[in-house]
């Protein structure tokens, strides 16, 4: 049959085809009108959870800033316990300056000069036991005020050794007869940098005229720069130290009476060189002893004495007791649980030696080329069991975003060439 032109080619005069949808089409519609509802959900989500924390630390910066003006001025939190607690007058936006590696505390506070840094010779400031504090290392401070360090020292014998560019800020914390300072291309290239902690301290333990001085304190601490102090640091507490014992929060801080540091870390340094280093899925034996009675000592841990958010958001990494390098170790897989209360537990059960049979788990944690925690623990634990940590430290700051961790590496390289 003849078709007309225009219905052949679908013009005007061709039948309409049915535009309204097929149920298929209206499915595929809400379908296609959920999943642009979740991901835009899901976005806000993201958004609401990331941004908090980021202009957090932006906030960081501008109140820590401030907080030496308002705690000499103002009268608030004169020992350096931190920013604006409860008080929203403190809450103020200010400007954060440019600060150097080398940046020298603007407002030093109480303590005005290296020479008030302690009260009596051996820095026992009227409480019958001489404390020595040393910082090794890097002597960043974070994003914390920079004159918080000084003000927490104060009243404490300090011994540094550290590198050259931080000799503005040591000069303000020690005396020069107590400073020992390296430019760092001077100093031995490490596998890692986590081992250049240990190097400088092993320097002060096995200097002959920084020995000799250190022998005479009761006890001797041992401090990150970078540690924020949530109470005023203080000789209470320090007086009823047991022999025998030895007290830290990982290796961000830790202290013990005089003859028990030296025993314990006298060949720190040189043990993590020659039989820790790349050992990191290597079972080694541990005094299962000292372990249960530590694992007693400091488990389960107090009440955390830092708990507002803002307050946490400080923190780039907080350590109390032995809680993670325990968790860090390599154990007989008849031992280990990734549960720390469970594997206390199981500790508790050993006499004697473990049971070998099962073979060895919970390998390579921690730096694979040298783990400082797990090896610092495994090394304390070795000779003498946990107790406690009583300082009021429970972790270190936020570093800022100027500091450049690569430009030290590279200078190493450099000497190592």
């Amino acid at each position: 049959a003849h078709v007309p032109m225009a219905f052949a080619r679908g013009g005007r005069g061709a039948p309409q085809k049915n535009l309204s949808p097929t149920g298929g089409e209206v499915a595929k519609k809400k379908y296609f009108s959920k999943v642009r509802t979740a991901c835009v959900l899901l976005g806000a989500v993201f958004f609401l959870g990331f941004i908090p924390p980021v202009l957090l630390n932006s906030e960081i910066h501008n109140r820590d800033t401030a907080f030496a003006k308002a705690s000499t001025s103002e009268g608030a939190h004169p020992e350096g316990l931190g920013p604006g607690r409860g008080d929203s007058s403190s809450r103020k936006s200010h400007t954060l300056s440019p600060l150097s590696l080398g940046t020298q505390p603007t407002n030093p506070g109480k303590c005005k000069s290296r020479e008030e840094n302690s009260s009596s010779t051996l820095g026992n400031n009227g409480s019958g036991v001489s404390v020595a504090i040393l910082l090794v290392g890097e002597l960043d401070v974070g994003v914390q005020d920079p004159d918080a360090l000084l003000r927490n020292l104060c009243g404490f014998d300090v011994y540094i050794s550290s590198y050259s560019e931080y000799e503005a800020l040591a000069s303000q914390l020690a005396k020069p007869e107590q400073i020992l300072l390296t430019p760092r291309n001077l100093v031995p290239c490490h596998p890692t940098g986590v081992m250049l902690q240990w190097w400088h301290l092993d320097r002060l333990l096995k200097h002959k005229r920084f020995r000799h001085q250190l022998e005479k304190y009761d006890v001797i601490i041992k401090l990150r720069a970078d540690l924020i102090f949530h109470a005023p640091l203080t000789h209470a507490g320090l007086e009823d130290i047991p022999n025998g014992c030895f007290q830290m929060n990982s290796d961000h801080s830790f202290y013990a009476r005089r003859a028990t540091f030296f025993e314990a870390l006298d060949d720190f340094y040189a043990t993590l060189m020659t039989k820790y280093a790349y050992q990191a899925e290597t079972y080694f034996d541990l005094n299962w002893e000292n372990l249960k009675q530590s694992c007693n000592n400091t488990l389960p841990p107090s009440k955390m004495p830092v708990a507002d958010r803002y307050e946490l958001s400080r923190y780039r990494h907080i350590r109390r007791d032995i809680q993670v390098p325990l968790q860090w170790l390599v154990y007989p897989v008849s031992i280990y649980d990734r549960n720390v209360q469970t594997l206390a537990a199981n500790i508790q059960t050993i006499s004697g030696k473990p049971d070998m049979s099962q073979g060895i788990t919970n390998k390579g944690m921690g730096n694979t080329v040298f783990s400082s925690e797990k090896f610092f623990l495994l090394h304390v634990i070795n000779k003498f069991p946990v107790c406690r940590n009583k300082l009021p430290v429970i972790g270190v700051s936020q570093r800022r975003s100027d500091l450049s961790f690569a430009s030290k590496r590279s200078a190493c390289k450099k000497n190592e060439n």
